[in-house]
This record gives C-alpha cells, structure tokens and sequence, in this order.
C-alpha cells in the first residue's frame, strides 16, 4: 500500500449515506486545496455506500487531514480513515495492450493514442482553453445557410468581397437565436456569458483557474456538426448513465445535458471528451453553477423548444383532455389538506411516496427526475425512485402503473408531495400519498 504522503488519496468509511460530494468536501477543504471527491453509490439504487475518495492536490495536506479527521465526527456518524491506492492513469492501462488502434504495435499508434489519451486527461483541469460560447464555425455556417434557405456553398464562395462581413453578422444572428432558444428551455444565457468571460485569455489574468463555479452534474458539448440530432446524442450520453434534461436548440451550436447524479456526470465527461461524434470531436466543460433557471418548460421536446409541440391524448381531444385533467387536478387539490393531516398524524417520519397513475411508459429514471427540483427546493435529495413492474409476456417487465420515490428526510418527502400533488409526468396527473411502509395499493396507469 502506498503512502498517503506519496499519492495525496484517501479512503473515507462511515459516511452519512445521506452526505453530498459538496458537504463531504466541504469538511475535507480546511486542509488543502482538492483535486476530487467521489462518494460511492450503488450502481442499481444510486445510494451512497457510506464511502468516498478524496484527493488532494498536495500529498502533505492528505497527510494532515488524516492526521486530523480520522475518528472524527461527521454528520453524527465516526469516519474512518484509510490511505488509498493511487488511480491507474491512461498512460499504465495503455502499457498493458502495447497495440496501436489497429491492433498493430507501432511507435505510429503508440504517439497517438498517448496523445488522445493525455487529451481526455486533462480536459477536465485545462480550463483555460474553456469558452463556453465556442461555436463550430463550420456549424454556424451551416445554420446561417438554413436559416436564409440558401445553400453553403452561395453563402460562401459567391463573387462578392463582403463575405466576411455577411458571416460576421450571420453569425451574431445564430447567436441571438441560440440564446432566444436556451432561455426558452430554461436555460440562463447570462451564466454562459459570464463563464465566458472568466475563462481563455482572461482565465491566464487569473492564474488560469476561471472565476465561474462549475455544476458537477452539468456539461456542455460543443464543437457539434449542424447535423446534430438530439435523439443521437442523447443516446450517447446515456451510455454514462441517467439523463435528466438535454437542450439542443436548432442552431446546433451547443448542447447542455444535466445528469442525475454526479458520478454517472464524471463517468460522462471523461468518455465523452474528445469522443468522435459523425465527423468531429466533441469538446466537453462543466457548464456554470445555476446554468439551469427552472424546471423543463412546457411545449418542448428533449429540453429544446417544440416547433410543433406534439399532443397526445390517447384518442381524447384536446378539449376533453382538458377537462379530464383538470377534474384530476381539482380533486387532487380538494384532498391534499386531509392527506396532510393524515400524514401528520401517523406518517410524520415517513421518507418515501407512494406515487399511484403513472404512464406505462413511465421509467426509473424519468421518475426520479419528475422529483429533483421538489427534493432541492426543500433542501433534501432524492434517493432512490422505483417504478413496480411484473413479468409480462416473454419474460419482459412491464409497469404495473404506480411506483415509489424516497427522500433523504421526512419534511422534503412532505413537501415534494405538496408541490408534485397533480402534476403531470408524461402526460398522466400523478397522485401521491406518504408510504411508511413502501407498499400499496395499485394505481392505474395509462400508455
């Protein structure tokens, strides 16, 4: 085992399962500057195992915060301290293979895929070559030629002498509509200027650490062809793990996509660096803190604005559908007050809500971002979120119609459940009751 003096890594055990990557940080950083912490959580549940990596920049400060904080108190629970082995790097992984991308050894492939490799690595730590309004200029050529129903090659290559001139104001055009629609998804322009402003040139005038915090579950991608397609992309960052919201506005310039949890993110930023999507590399960075101004709007398709939103009524119309959800509504909110009281009087201490009318359509993952923005306007978190599924025919699993999703605390699942009493999750109202126990009765669903 190495020394913590020489690897600057440590291993934390009895956590809170409770504990966010910020509060453990935040407890670790009177000791030096951090270069990560990771808390581990189960791959099927997403909970915390109660154990984390921390690492610091200087070896001498995870010393000291070993010397200091083993046995100490956290959160009402001892933590336990253990130096930790240093973490393979690309360069040992790729010693191993000795084989160059076409399975042939070579000084030729061993130069690149080294080179790849140290770009992936440090994308993360290089933040003075982020700007987070980089666009492709291929790409902004591209929807400048859409926009005006032109072809690209006029745009360009006509006899003219001011092609500069029409790019240039081509250009701010793209921009002002990239802008119309981020702020239509949600999504606040003024944080991406501002981290703009704090990184590249200006991030050297700062010792080339950008002024802007950086969400651990946001990340932009850029350098996009303008033959993006959202279904695509949103595929590839799937492979990483849960996808809560992804905006690509039709300029194709950019994309934004927030994660469900921070690892799944962490997962996705290194395996998404420099990753060859159709024809070009996709650059990655962790968009600005706050990036996101509220919960995905309604009329838009993937976090993007809907040319046409789409209206799905199971063979209702709209006026029908209206009035039926609006009776599901009323009686939600007729009986939220003497749920209320019920759940005072003998569920007070209750973390989990019993979620009843979910689509069939309806997955884990969709359900447990229905919940986030409730869970973090109460200061809590969301745990788990679970749809009840049965074996169908040929032994797939099905949807039973209604699920359950569990809180850090009592007071958030009582307040998730105010605020998300009638609200529609793929096209169906919900209705939720405080669950102690983790069981009930069946709710109907609907495709």
């Amino acid at each position: 085992m190495e020394a913590v003096a020489e690897t600057g890594r440590l291993f934390v055990r009895n956590l809170p399962f409770t504990a966010t990557e910020e509060e453990v940080a935040a407890h670790f950083a009177p000791y030096g500057n951090l270069a990560g912490v990771f808390i581990l959580a189960d791959k099927a549940t997403k909970r915390s195992k109660g154990l984390a990596y921390i690492t610091y920049a200087l070896p001498e400060n995870a010393s000291k915060a070993m010397e200091e904080l083993d046995g100490s108190i956290f959160q009402g629970r001892l933590i336990h301290l253990l130096p930790a082995r240093r973490p393979p790097s690309a360069d040992a992984i790729g010693a191993n293979g000795g084989e160059n991308f076409n399975g042939e050894g070579g000084v030729d492939g061993n130069f690149k895929r080294s080179r790849e490799e140290r770009l992936k690595r440090d994308a993360g730590t290089n933040r003075a070559a982020w700007n987070s309004l980089f666009m492709r200029q291929d790409t902004v050529a591209a929807a400048v030629a859409a926009k005006y129903g032109v072809s690209k090659a006029d745009l360009l290559e006509s006899g003219e002498n001011d092609v500069a001139v029409r790019m240039a104001l081509g250009e701010a055009q793209v921009i002002a509509d990239t802008k119309d629609q981020l702020s239509a998804a949600g999504v606040d322009p003024g944080v991406l200027e501002a981290a703009a402003a704090s990184s590249g040139a200006n991030a050297n005038k700062t010792g080339g650490l950008p002024g802007v915090k950086r969400s651990n579950v946001a990340i932009l991608l850029k350098n996009l062809p303008f033959e993006s397609e959202v279904t695509e992309l949103r595929g590839l960052c799937e492979r990483f793990g849960g996808v809560a919201r992804m905006v690509l506005p039709d300029t194709k310039t950019i994309a934004v996509v927030e994660w469900l949890e921070p690892g799944d993110a962490r997962k996705a930023f290194k395996g998404l660096a420099y990753k060859r999507y159709r024809h070009v590399p996709i650059y990655v960075e962790w968009a600005p803190e706050g990036i996101f101004t509220g919960d995905q709007p309604v009329g838009t398709v993937n976090g993007a604005p809907a040319r046409t939103p789409k209206i799905d009524g199971g063979g209702l119309g709209l006026q029908k559908m209206r009035e039926r959800d609006a009776i599901v509504n009323a009686k939600a909110k007729n009986s939220d007050d003497d749920d209320d009281d019920d759940d005072t009087a003998g569920d007070a201490e209750a973390t989990r809500l019993f979620v009843k009318g979910l689509s069939f359509n309806t997955t884990d993952a969709s359900l447990r971002a229905h919940f986030l923005r409730a869970a973090a306007a109460a200061s809590g978190r969301v745990l788990a979120a679970t749809v009840a599924t049965q074996k169908g025919p040929g032994g797939a699993n099905l949807s039973r119609g209604f699920g359950f999703v569990e809180f850090d605390s009592p007071g958030a699942a009582r307040s998730a459940k105010r605020a998300m009493q009638g609200k529609e999750l793929d096209g169906r109202a919900l209705r939720l009751e405080i669950s102690s126990r983790g069981g009930g009765g069946g709710g109907g669903g609907g495709g």
